[in-house]
């Protein structure tokens, strides 16, 4: 997080995903300050989600999860080595549900949750997308002599990686489908 307050630039937001620590607190209306996992699991329930959950580490099945979706403007506290530093006003969006996230954008409103959290949902297309463009593309391991040659090979690696991205995400979730496209 210490990085988050100098890295944002105005209108520029940013939505990450905070990890469940103690240490991150907020400070309250009345001064009082309480860990932010607690503070948000107190705030009240903007809406229920069904969200259709799959795949993970262990291919588990699919199955169908219901979500709590809390929103609140947050002061955070800053750590205890940066005592003189002003809180961080931010805006916390809790999902709770079999395993719940903690998410924090530097914009928005409570009214906005839902778009946070369907902005943070999408994460595994932009991170399938990178990891083809990374490792199927070799992109890393290109060395060009000036930008115009780097440029054409980005271009032509940037299209690839978005086609095997879709091949995969094809195969995974359509797999009788992209058989029959495989042999055209």
């Amino acid at each position: 997080m210490e990085l988050l307050s100098r890295a944002v630039a105005p209108g520029a937001g940013l939505v990450v995903r905070a990890c469940r620590s103690k240490r991150r607190r907020v400070l309250c209306e009345d001064g009082s300050k309480k860990g932010l996992w607690n503070y948000m699991a107190e705030q009240p329930v903007l809406t229920r989600r069904n969200l259709a959950a799959c795949g993970g580490k262990r291919a588990r099945k699919k199955r169908e999860v219901t979500l709590d979706v809390r929103a609140a403007r947050v002061r955070l506290v800053p750590p205890g080595d940066r005592t003189g530093d002003a809180p961080l006003s931010m805006l916390a969006v809790s999902v709770a549900g079999p395993q719940g996230w903690l998410l924090l954008a530097t914009e928005g409103k409570t009214e906005n949750a839902i778009r946070i959290v369907k902005w943070y949902e999408r994460r595994w297309t932009l991170e399938e997308y990178f990891k083809a463009l990374e490792f199927g593309m070799g992109v890393e391991d290109r060395r060009f002599d000036d930008a115009d040659g780097l440029r054409k090979c980005l271009a032509f690696d940037a299209i690839t990686a978005c086609r095997v991205s879709d091949l995969r995400r094809m195969a995974r979730d359509r797999p009788a489908a992209a058989e029959v496209r495989g042999r055209r």
